[in-house]
Order: structure tokens, then C-alpha cells, then sequence
């Protein structure tokens, strides 16, 4: 629903600042020695990249206590600081009736807070969506996979019968491809009215 080659740019700086407070259950030594052994990790800050680290370095560490509840907690509790480019967002009346038309649904790795906070910047409205899901990364299936699943199952439809649209390959896509749902790739959201409308006519 927005776009642009700066969108992130803010983000690492806030998560680095918050970092270590993902790890409250560890000494200073020991997140210390986690961060010169996986330096690689502390240039990520993305949520479901956190995560995944957070993973690994429960099994890693097994003799840690170190899980991804704290970090979690945090994303819930913050609104990230977009840089929104206002040639590059989606047209809300679009959507508005899309909506209304089609049982249009959302996933995302970020917090509730943080995405009505973005759908108010964008003139959009929580309530037009039939449902919005805030991704918890649970150890079962931290992707998407299992939300798209259930969205087939309580619309009781075939994966042929949805489309996932996303701006991420990892991230969005790939899990819908796991369930055999179309998928279309979308990294500028003032083409979002045209890709909707090519879709409905190929349908």
C-alpha cells in the first residue's frame, strides 16, 4: 500500500537502539559474545528477520534463555517510522471498493498499532478489510503460510480462487506459493490500481 526506496530507512536506527532489550534474560557478557560470534546479525532489522536470528540463537544457545516473546512485546508497543513518498501510495478509493466487491484480507509482520496507524496516513479504513492479521511468528510456522491457509479454509475456497499481493518474494509470496495461491509482485503501490484491475480481467 506504499513504496519507495527510502520507505525503511529510519528503521535500523530505532532497532539498534532497542536491540539489546530483546535479549532482558541474559547477561551483558553473554549477549556480547551472541553479537561478536553472529556479527552479521546486527545488520538486520527487519521483523521477520529478527526473528529468524532469534530462532537460530535459541537453538544456538540452548543454555540461554532466549526466546522471541520480548521482541515481540517491543514491535507491539512502537509504531516504526515510515518515510512515505506520496507518488508512491495506493489509492485509497481503489481499495475502498475493492473492498466492498471482494473479501480482501491483510497480513503483515507488523504490529496491529503500527499498521492502523499507516492506514490512517494512507486514508484508509481499518474496518473496510474483512480481516487483518498481525503475523506472531509462531515456532510452528513463523511465515505466512498458515494465515493464508486459514483465510482458504474460512472462505471455503480453492487456492486457485485467491491471489496474494506483495511486495516482498520472502516474505509474502513464497508462502502463498507453498499453498498453490496466485501470486503477483507489486514494489511500486501507485501501479496497485492497474495490477488489480489486470487481475479481475484475467479472472
Amino acid at each position: 500500500m506504499y513504496s519507495g526506496v527510502h520507505k525503511f530507512d529510519n528503521v535500523p536506527s530505532i532497532v539498534n537502539k532497542n536491540r539489546r532489550s530483546f535479549f532482558p534474560n541474559i547477561t551483558d557478557e553473554e549477549y556480547n559474545t551472541i553479537c561478536k560470534e553472529n556479527t552479521e546479525w546486527l545488520e538486520h532489522s527487519s521483523g521477520a528477520s529478527i526473528i529468524k536470528y532469534l530462532n537460530n540463537f535459541k537453538q544456538k544457545y540452548k543454555n540461554l534463555k532466549i526466546n522471541t516473546r520480548h521482541f515481540l512485546r517491543w514491535q507491539d508497543s512502537i509504531i516504526y517510522s515510515i518515510i512515505l513518498n506520496d507518488n508512491e501510495k495506493c489509492n485509497p478509493e481503489t481499495i475502498k471498493q475493492i473492498c466492498k466487491k471482494y473479501k480482501v484480507y491483510v497480513v503483515s509482520n507488523s504490529s496491529i498499532k503500527h499498521i492502523k496507524y499507516y492506514m490512517n496516513k494512507l486514508n484508509l479504513k481499518f474496518k473496510w478489510f474483512k480481516k487483518v492479521y498481525s503475523n506472531r511468528f509462531f515456532d510452528y510456522d513463523p511465515t505466512k503460510e498458515h494465515y493464508y491457509k486459514k483465510i482458504i479454509d474460512a472462505e471455503n475456497i480453492e487456492p486457485s480462487e485467491a491471489c496474494v499481493i506483495g511486495d516482498s518474494i520472502e516474505n509474502d509470496l513464497q508462502p502463498a506459493k507453498e499453498l498453490n495461491i496466485p501470486t503477483y509482485f507489486i514494489d511500486d503501490a501507485s501501479k496497485l490500481d492497474s495490477l488489480i484491475k489486470r487481475i479481475i480481467n484475467n479472472n
